[in-house]
């Protein structure tokens, strides 16, 4: 069959099935989901795929959401890296990060793509300054001159654009430097209360106040920010080994709920 004759997924079909999407949603549900939104001939063109890789297919080609650019630049650039842990939505002071990238250094990564607004990334930037040691945006091609209006000249730029076959190309376009407003207060209040405890030496019974005051009473900005960065690291070091071992057998639209889970795909997909 000629695919270039079929009638392709329009945007809001696309943006159907994402809204009904569940990784762990029965097969049932979403054969029936796909049957009632996309045109037969094109759905029985890639027959040879799952359920699950049909989604991953559509949703990735024609609906450039937050979850497809995220999933996408964890799978081109994140994956790549060795030593590095990477952690999804991460909540931070009154934001919460799309990815973030801990080991030597500290940094993360807001996405912001077409459908999109702007208003609060002044505030998400500004909250991440105060806990990363580098900031980047991840925005499409066309709208990097619209992001560089609203954040500083330290915070970095990741595009990406979308070829005519679906593929996300990301591009390094400008280097992050470092922040100078990180504030140990608010990356000691990222950590719980345990955290804080292997840090003092002292019973977790403390208030969470009392124990971030005395950290901070006793130890400099440099050795906050690195016992920030390795007890973060600690802490979410399984989920991503997990992912990183498991990627190959996980559809990009579900890394995340994967590293959440941490579930033996074939439990999910099989």
């Amino acid at each position: 069959m000629n695919r270039n004759n079929l009638i392709e997924p329009s945007f809001e079909d696309a943006q159907k099935l994402s809204t009904s999407y569940s990784t762990i949603e029965s097969k049932k549900v979403l054969y029936n989901e796909l049957n009632n939104t996309l045109n037969p001939e094109y759905i029985n063109s890639f027959k040879n795929l799952s359920i699950h890789e049909m989604y991953n297919h559509v949703l990735l080609r024609y609906y450039p959401n937050e979850v497809s650019i995220k999933s996408s630049f964890v799978n081109k650039v994140l994956l790549k890296g060795k030593t590095h842990v990477t952690i999804f939505e991460l909540p931070i002071v009154n934001s919460r990060a799309d990815l973030c990238k801990i080991n030597g250094e500290s940094i993360v990564y807001e996405i912001k793509t077409d459908l999109d607004t702007f208003s609060r990334l002044p505030k998400q930037i500004d909250d991440y300054s105060k806990i990363f040691d580098k900031t980047y945006v991840i925005c499409s091609v066309n709208n990097q001159d619209k992001i560089k209006k609203h954040i500083p000249n330290s915070t970095g730029i990741y595009s990406y654009r979308i070829t005519n076959t679906g593929k996300y190309i990301f591009r390094l376009e400008k280097k992050a430097l470092d922040n100078k407003t990180i504030d140990s207060y608010s990356q000691l209040s990222v950590l719980n209360k345990i955290e804080l405890s292997l840090i003092t030496g002292s019973p977790s019974t403390n208030s969470k106040e009392d124990m971030i005051r005395h950290i901070i009473s006793k130890n400099n900005t440099c050795l906050i920010n690195s016992l920030f960065k390795s007890t973060l690291k600690n802490r979410y070091h399984h989920k991503w080994l997990f992912l990183k071992s498991n990627y190959t057998k996980i559809q990009e639209i579900d890394y995340q709920w994967f590293y959440r889970n941490t579930v033996n795909p074939e439990l999910i997909y099989n």
